[in-house]
């Protein structure tokens, strides 16, 4: 017996690859990955834990010692638990699995000591089950999550592109940097139906761009709120054609109807959208976020054609 315990201990030093959501708690799988990868283990687990509890041999009783043929299959069933738990991200299950193959080591066992342990583990396995949850994210709204880590890379250098999330072009990443993390969150928000989280952080994507607009103009956000700013800027757009250095240029009245456009934005989204986000009063259904994300990543990608941080 001593023998099938040292055995069990070198397997388990070979734990196998852990399930991808641990690895990345932050991908997203199907359901297809789920039912590949996780189903055959539950009901492996499952199926052994009911016939120790309730397959005593014939004209056994509990009280009965069980030979080497049952203690070699007692272990080996333990060690598969062990396994399994590890594999799935039960650690309290494994634990427990750990602690009774050491505390029953050297002991005389019988059906019932047997049967009770794995009754003790049934149940510990039910309830971790039971702790662990898991959130289903509709197809239609899955294309906007992004697990990607983002690639940076020259495009001067033709390296890879990159990568922000399935919904915001490269190009607004390349020209608003800081913005990526937020632009990644919006997606995620909305993925999840945390629709007025999402515009929160579209706000958020908005400000470093109004930033970039502001240092063309030498006018910063750093010490004033969005409207004294945009004021500011709106009347350095309407004097470019005064400065000598904006008047040289060959497409200066394009980049002022340009700025002036941009600017105009700005002003009618801190009424729509940005005040009320920031504060208690702004809250959103599904389809109000959606249209939201999309005007805000189609005049972020506009932006990008000529601003960048």
């Amino acid at each position: 017996m001593l023998a099938v315990i040292e055995e069990t201990s070198e397997a388990l030093a070979c734990t196998p690859v852990c399930l991808h959501w641990q690895e990345n708690p932050h991908r997203l799988v199907s359901l297809w990955d789920m039912l590949q990868v996780a189903t055959d283990r539950y009901l492996e687990m499952g199926r052994a834990m009911h016939e120790w509890m309730h397959g005593l041999p014939a004209r056994a009783t509990p009280n009965h010692p069980i030979n080497d043929e049952h203690y070699k299959a007692f272990v080996s069933t333990m060690t598969m638990l062990q396994l399994h738990s590890s594999q799935l991200g039960l650690s309290v299950t494994e634990q427990l699995l750990g602690d009774k193959l050491r505390s029953l080591k050297g002991i005389e066992l019988t059906h019932g000591i047997t049967a009770a342990a794995i009754g003790e583990v049934y149940r510990c396995f039910l309830a971790e089950l039971k702790s662990q949850a898991f959130f289903f994210i509709p197809k239609h709204r899955a294309r906007f999550y992004s697990d990607l880590v983002v690639e940076w890379s020259d495009p001067v250098a033709q390296g890879p592109e990159i990568r922000v999330s399935p919904f915001f072009h490269a190009t607004i990443a390349t020209a608003f940097p800081s913005a990526i993390y937020d632009m990644r969150e919006a997606g995620n928000c909305y993925a999840v139906s945390r629709n007025t989280a999402c515009v929160f952080h579209l706000m958020r994507v908005l400000e470093i761009a109004l930033g970039a607009l502001g240092s063309v103009f030498g006018v910063s956000l750093a010490h004033t709120n969005w409207a004294p700013a945009i004021d500011e800027i709106e009347k350095k757009i309407r004097e470019m054609h005064k400065d000598p250095i904006w008047r040289a240029l060959p497409d200066c009245k394009e980049q002022q109807e340009f700025y002036a456009q941009a600017a105009s934005h700005f002003a009618v989204l801190k009424d729509a959208w940005r005040n009320y986000t920031a504060h208690v009063r702004g809250r959103y259904d599904e389809d109000e976020a959606e249209s939201i994300l999309r005007n805000i990543r189609d005049l972020m990608q506009k932006l990008a054609t000529r601003l960048h941080e």
